[in-house]
């Protein structure tokens, strides 16, 4: 698990919940409806698998609404309007170009 990313999804989304298989809980800022619930999951662990065998590493899902899911934090970044110093950022901690 890579602490600055979760340090990062901290500042972005607010606190969070670690659950099982370095799975983190956040409001999901997406939903319309604001009840301060924990919906929103991502996925933090680099091995983690799907019953394929595919890599969930970095999926997020909203338990409340299934429209928001993707398979990168970057697409998250993208609905929620984020600014492009965040992109920057995001880019910086994982390493990409």
């Amino acid at each position: 698990m890579n602490n600055k990313l979760v340090i990062f999804l901290d500042r972005l989304l607010g606190q969070h919940k670690e659950y099982s298989g370095q799975e983190f809980y956040y409001k999901c800022p997406l939903c319309a409806r604001a009840d301060g619930k924990m919906k929103l999951a991502i996925k933090l662990d680099p091995s983690a698998k799907d019953k394929n065998g595919n890599s969930i590493y970095m999926h997020f899902h909203c338990w409340r609404d299934n429209s928001h899911k993707g398979t990168n934090l970057f697409q998250l970044l993208k609905r929620m309007k984020a600014e492009a110093s965040k992109f920057e950022e995001l880019k910086s901690i994982l390493g990409t170009k």
